[in-house]
């Protein structure tokens, strides 16, 4: 099975950056756009699923509030689902407690307490798995650019301005 990646923003740990994961049957020009790996298929996941899956990711230099990255969350699987791909799995990553004495006197600690995950008010990052609801086997170059143009319009709201420079 093949992957295609293409990343956006710096490298490293605690950067802004975002990407994208196509899973399955790529065109081949789609290398213009990022990496094409081989990789070794899950043995769990059904043939379909296994190869026609996205993962979309962002992550933040800063951490923000549990909230306000589990909306971006939401936000971006109504975008996707608007576009006929159904959510797989997603996830909050990086969970922080704030209220940690580390944390006294600067900004983040004033996150409110989240009331859906007991004990952590702040995060670094998220992601999204889905899956296409079509039937085409391959990642044309019209479909990874369509998602592509999505992810970067998201971007713009995930990191305002500052996303520039990151594309």
């Amino acid at each position: 099975m093949k992957v295609l990646k293409i990343k956006f923003g710096a490298n490293g740990k605690k950067v802004d950056a975002f990407g994208i994961r196509f899973y399955g049957d790529i065109d081949s020009n789609a290398k213009q756009l990022g990496s094409i790996r081989e990789i070794i298929p899950d043995p769990v996941m059904t043939p379909k699923v296994q190869n026609q899956r996205i993962t979309i990711w962002y992550t933040f230099k800063k951490i923000r509030s549990f909230e306000t990255i589990s909306l971006s969350l939401i936000d971006l699987t109504d975008r996707l689902m608007g576009k006929n791909y159904m959510t797989m799995i997603s996830s909050i990553d990086e969970i922080v407690d704030t209220t940690w004495p580390k944390y006294k006197g600067k900004p983040e600690s004033k996150f409110p307490i989240s009331e859906r995950i007991h004990g952590y008010n702040a995060a670094r990052g998220f992601s999204a798995t889905v899956v296409k609801a079509n039937t085409e086997a391959k990642y044309s170059m019209k479909e990874i650019e369509a998602i592509q143009e999505l992810v970067k319009d998201f971007s713009r709201t995930v990191y305002g301005s500052s996303q520039n420079t990151l594309m």
